[in-house]
């Protein structure tokens, strides 16, 4: 009797390790990367139709956290529209962007969403990058808005879905339209971003692009961290990923496609 329990324990035993040693190595346990493992399936984004974050009083939008007035039909906001996120590359070719164009350009993807992989864009993906590339912090048309969703994803006519936005990496907030102006209301809730995706090189083949990027989310610009391009500073074992932003550029509409976001852990 002793010698079965004696071996059924070591059975037991040698099982455990085995499987102690299978998420080891996968970073599970045992590893500072534990931290920052993201469930894939997990809701990044919500959007629900309820404009709760705003008010409308006769023909105003009025911000209900700050009690600010977000659109006056009284106000002409026509000079202020040539100012949206793809508008620095308008007018270049791809061998006259900047690293800091391109930088700028895709920061809003890694604001929201860490450790993913894109091979096509839900439309609540499509309407977040859209909502964030268009600079809401002032109303905008619907054509400018329109132009943000033909230049990112190549939608025509796209209409920006209204409803209040829910975003685990950002905060929240609440989108409406009047007057042919997308209006956006402050954010509540916000998450403290440390953009952990550093940019690392790009490569240009005639009307395709490239853009690669380390992924180390301890990381900060411009403080110290386990990276810093600035300070020089790359601890062993920080970098835990890598992005492959694959983009395409239109000449003749003078636009810059985002085709696939591909991620891969580091092992």
């Amino acid at each position: 009797m002793k010698k079965k329990m004696l071996i059924s324990t070591i059975i037991v035993l040698i099982i455990s390790i085995i499987i102690v040693c299978i998420l080891w190595s996968k970073g599970i346990i045992f590893s500072k990367k534990n931290d920052n493992l993201i469930d894939k399936n997990e809701t990044m984004v919500e959007i629900i139709s309820d404009e709760e974050l705003i008010e409308k009083e006769n023909g105003k939008i009025i911000d209900k956290e700050t009690n600010s007035i977000l659109f006056d039909p009284k106000t002409d906001y026509s000079e202020t529209i040539d100012i949206l996120g793809q508008s620095l590359l308008k007018g270049k070719t791809p061998n006259e962007y900047s690293d800091t164009d391109v930088v700028e350009y895709l920061k809003y993807f890694f604001w929201i969403y860490n450790e993913r992989s894109f091979e096509e864009f839900s439309d609540e993906e499509i309407a977040t990058i859209v909502s964030t590339a268009s600079k809401l912090y002032i109303p905008r048309t619907e054509e400018e808005v329109k132009k943000v969703a033909k230049a990112y994803f190549n939608i025509d006519n796209y209409e920006l879905p209204t409803g209040t936005y829910i975003l685990k990496n950002y905060g929240k907030f609440t989108i409406t339209k009047i007057d042919g102006y997308y209006i956006k209301s402050s954010v509540i809730d916000r998450v403290t971003n440390i953009n952990g995706a550093h940019f690392k090189n790009k490569i240009i083949n005639n009307n395709t692009i490239e853009v690669f990027y380390d992924y180390a989310p301890d990381g900060a610009m411009y403080a110290e961290g386990c990276y810093s391009y600035v300070k020089e500073i790359q601890e062993e074992g920080c970098i835990i990923g890598t992005y492959k932003v694959h983009l395409t550029y239109y000449d003749e509409e003078d636009r810059l496609n985002i085709d696939k976001i591909i991620y891969e852990k580091t092992e």
